[in-house]
């Protein structure tokens, strides 16, 4: 995948996680946590965080096509390291208590949102090359007259 388009995914993703992260932040503490309001400090390291957690993504830089194979194992490759910068920096900024327990469920929120965010970009994609393919088609009918 060419570098731009490695970075357009990064902003778009980047998008998708921030908000996420700022709506279950907001879920949690009005469900859970309604003595504690979101505070500067907290957004500022979200947004940070995100940004540092968007990284991974230049695993997918190539100078060639990639096959269904390779962008498998890059695929793989991306969550293993995405889980690794998560769950370590949660664990040494003191984010996550430090029992199997706690790791655990973040590891298992990790994996959901990564599909979902996966999910959302395919979709997106999939729904830009659908209108491509559509323009394309009308062009070619319209030349064809």
């Amino acid at each position: 995948m060419p570098i731009k388009d490695i970075f357009r995914s990064m902003l778009r993703d980047y998008f998708i996680i921030f908000t996420g992260v700022i709506a279950s932040q907001v879920a949690i503490r009005f469900l859970l946590r309604q003595d504690q309001a979101i505070d500067l400090k907290t957004l500022v390291i979200i947004f940070i965080a995100v940004a540092f957690y968007t990284l991974p993504h230049l695993l997918f830089w190539s100078n060639t096509d990639l096959s269904k194979a390779q962008w498998a194992k890059r695929r793989i490759i991306h969550f293993i390291v995405l889980e690794i910068f998560i769950v370590s920096s949660a664990y040494l900024l003191g984010w996550i208590e430090k029992d199997w327990l706690s790791v655990s469920t973040l590891m298992v929120s990790v994996l959901v949102v990564y599909f979902l965010v996966w999910g959302l970009s395919w979709q997106t994609d999939r729904m830009e090359s659908h209108m491509i393919n559509q323009k394309l088609a009308e062009l070619k009918d319209m030349d064809g007259e």
